[in-house]
């Protein structure tokens, strides 16, 4: 485990966020979510939700995936150890 992915999941267990279940896998943050929030919503506003959190996280940057989901669909989001972001990618 390193050092920016522990505070990442540290600071995303701090935001309010009624229900959701934070994973610290060995490869990626694991988000699942109710099934009665809307997905796609999440979906949209993720990206700029880690942006705004992005500047608490002290740690150098590292790429980072995280897994976004409840039990009948779910999304990866990577944030590149350069700060860049990908697209949201739905893989379920």
């Amino acid at each position: 485990m390193s050092t920016h992915k522990d505070q990442w999941v540290e600071l995303l267990k701090k935001q309010d966020m009624p229900k959701w279940e934070i994973y610290n896998n060995e490869n990626d943050i694991t988000i699942k979510v109710p099934e009665d929030q809307d997905l796609g919503l999440i979906a949209k506003n993720f990206p700029d939700t880690i942006v705004l959190l992005h500047p608490e996280i002290s740690a150098d940057n590292e790429e980072l995936l995280f897994i976004v989901g409840n039990s009948k669909k779910s999304f990866q989001f990577t944030l590149h150890a350069t700060g860049n972001m990908n697209d949201i990618k739905w893989i379920s």
